[in-house]
């Protein structure tokens, strides 16, 4: 793998089609799947509580975002990462950094692989 704006290229530029699977639901492109909290952060498709808003079945790209809209929290951020990839090293240095610096609280466990 490498380390790159990949994922938001993929996010952003292509359409991806909402899939019901057993738990819940995915967005699929071929192989390549997506989960909600992945599609939110360029488009809207669950609601406040997290419920899949209804009629949607198709996001994407943002240019044209078929039932989808884009969202106007995050939609502009993924788009600028899609297209400038140093925009989006900047900003991931940047909340490294900070995750770093302020560490995580006390009493929580370590995952291994």
């Amino acid at each position: 793998g490498q380390f790159n704006n990949g994922f938001y290229n993929s996010l952003v530029d292509r359409p991806w089609n909402r899939r019901t699977v057993p738990g819940g639901t995915q967005w699929q492109r071929g192989p390549t799947i997506m989960l909600n909290a992945d599609m939110e952060l360029a488009y809207n498709v669950v609601d406040a509580t997290g419920s899949l808003l209804p009629g949607i079945n198709r996001c994407g790209p943002v240019a044209n975002p078929d039932d989808c809209a884009v969202s106007g929290d995050f939609g502009n951020l993924a788009t600028t990462f899609a297209n400038d990839q140093q925009a989006f090293f900047d900003a991931f240095s940047a909340s490294l950094q900070r995750m770093v610096e302020v560490g995580y609280a006390t009493g929580l466990s370590e995952v291994s692989g």
